[in-house]
């Protein structure tokens, strides 16, 4: 028999595909998405929502199971093409589709299935972004004959969609991998917030392993088909590296390889690794900074720090590992809040403090009392004036990360750059703690720089932090920041990223251009800047169009 917690936890993960399925209809603007379980034994799909096994008469396609490439793409399908997905195609009234498979191409672990994309004419048909679900669905649902010509109609779905299903497949598939793999049925969508749950899915909760084998055979899964493997193609060097391909223990296994590059030892290799199981762990499951934010922020530190020393900078090994072990560590610790926050409701912390860079002097605090122990302390051959010098360092470039210095940086990197015109490349000793804080806050500024499928999923997270925050200060009866309102509409959130960019990021990458001549990372970085503005753009016009129908 299932034990109650087995059967609870499968319920979870069932609500969850549930609400997913919700995301990706609303994200892809969509008339329904389906997310089906692979049962390879009997050949048949069981739709995760709801535990219903398509029988033999419905079983796994084989054009599907056979097809080789990532996504099987038509529009306006003809029947005939329409019975290879699925038998009752015709009746579900399919037009245009698109089935991808999750996990392995010749044996998956699902299969995503997204129906009749629905597209009013007065919207552009490029649009693949978030829409407000309401007001989506309101204006598909309107039967006023005065507006009848302006309702929505299925449509083609679009490379991009294809794309940003993609993206989101290869989440679905990691939720299935640390289900199986590690043991745990995560606390799934508990964020008001699709987006921000979408994403992180997978936080634990303890479960036995003969459980475990309970849940994973209510659901037609085998453990043994179900683990996390180290892709041996991931590249470390690619500007666009997606964090959310993969599982918190894979991006691990990523530092420790970035820290051997540079030039750690194989002996003290489990000493490095102790310690990034340390602060990984002290990182709480916030939208947005979390693990994966740290792991973002060391790994463009890493692609930054290369560009600085392509173009002429000479850094000893051990200024290299302070900057690499300040940013993994730059927001260990992080309660999912502003520093006014802290200040303003009168914590522990912001009296410790003395509401000075409060949160980024508790990232200093969380840090150096893990390079305390013995076992995580990765600089345990400093002493006397070295191991001065290490903390000094590493509690500056901490407390860089601070919003508040940022324009009083920004000028100092200027005339750093005007100076490196006049005098040549030499980099004065004096001046390489500021670019060292340069390249770390340019990390920490690094996403909205990316292609558009990861920046547009940054800046939910960040909106999702922000909005949670305003939810506590209202009830609170707190003073809530203005760029923390009207943060539930799309439009709202457009219009912040596109301040954020035109206020503070392009002058901000304009400097570091200035100061890292030549550098295509950066020259890459600027222009998707620009190509993301557009996009925000895109969604703030045309939430306005619907909002008008």
């Amino acid at each position: 028999a299932i034990s109650n917690e087995a059967r609870e936890s499968s319920l979870s993960l069932r609500r969850a595909a549930s609400r997913v399925q919700h995301y990706i209809t609303d994200m892809l603007q969509a008339a329904s998405t389906t997310i089906y379980l692979v049962d390879h034994h009997s050949n048949t799909l069981l739709r995760l929502a709801d535990d219903k096994v398509l029988s033999s008469e419905n079983s796994i396609p084989a054009h599907v199971m056979q097809n080789q490439s990532k996504s099987l793409v038509e529009a306006n399908a003809t029947e005939s093409e329409v019975e290879v997905i699925r038998k009752d195609a015709i009746e579900r009234g399919i037009h245009s589709i698109i089935c991808m498979l999750v996990g392995n191409q010749k044996k998956p672990l699902a299969v995503l299935e997204v129906v009749n994309k629905m597209e009013a004419p007065t919207l552009k048909s490029s649009t693949s972004f978030l829409l407000s679900p309401e007001k989506r669905r309101s204006s598909m649902m309107r039967k006023s004959s005065t507006v009848q010509d302006s309702l929505p109609h299925v449509a083609a779905f679009s490379k991009d969609d294809v794309d940003t299903l993609e993206i989101t497949s290869k989440q679905i598939r990691n939720i299935l991998h640390q289900y199986a793999d590690a043991g745990t049925l995560g606390a799934y969508l508990n964020h008001n917030q699709i987006t921000t749950s979408l994403i992180e899915m997978h936080k634990a909760c303890a479960t036995t392993r003969r459980t475990l084998h309970h849940q994973m055979s209510s659901i037609g899964l085998d453990l043994s088909r179900v683990t996390i493997r180290l892709d041996n193609k991931v590249n470390l060097d690619d500007p666009d590296f997606n964090v959310f391909e993969h599982t918190d223990e894979e991006l691990l296994r990523f530092a420790i390889e970035i820290f051997s590059r540079v030039g750690v030892e194989s002996a003290m290799r489990d000493t490095y690794k102790t310690f990034l199981l340390s602060v990984r762990q002290r990182y709480q499951d916030n939208p947005f900074h979390n693990w994966k934010h740290a792991f973002s922020v060391f790994y463009h530190t890493y692609l930054l720090y290369r560009e600085v020393r392509d173009s002429g900078s000479r850094w000893s090994h051990s200024v290299v590992l302070y900057l690499l072990v300040s940013a993994i560590c730059h927001d260990v610790g992080h309660p999912g809040n502003t520093n006014d926050y802290e200040i303003n409701s009168q914590t522990e912390r912001a009296s410790r403090y003395n509401h000075q860079s409060v949160l980024e002097n508790h990232h200093c605090f969380v840090c150096m009392q893990i390079l305390r122990n013995p076992k995580t302390n990765v600089f345990k051959d400093h002493t006397g004036a070295k191991l001065l010098r290490m903390k000094n360092t590493i509690i500056k470039l901490i407390l860089a990360t601070d919003m508040k210095h940022h324009f009083s940086m920004q000028q100092r990197m200027r005339s750093i750059a005007q100076k490196k015109k006049n005098k040549g490349q030499s980099e004065p000793s004096d001046e390489r703690q500021s670019v060292m804080e340069m390249v770390i806050h340019s990390a920490d500024l690094a996403n909205q720089g990316l292609k558009w499928g990861l920046a547009n999923v940054w800046a939910d997270r960040v909106c999702d932090e922000f909005q949670a925050q305003a939810e506590k200060e209202v009830k609170g009866g707190l003073p809530v920041a203005p760029f923390m309102k009207g943060l539930d509409t799309p439009m709202g959130r457009a219009k912040l990223q596109m301040s954020f960019i035109d206020a503070i990021l392009v002058p901000w990458w304009d400097v570091v251009k200035d100061n890292i001549e030549s550098s295509k990372l950066v020259e890459g970085m600027c222009e998707n800047l620009a190509n993301n503005r557009k996009k925000y753009s895109e969604v703030k016009s045309n939430e306005k169009q619907l909002s008008s129908l």
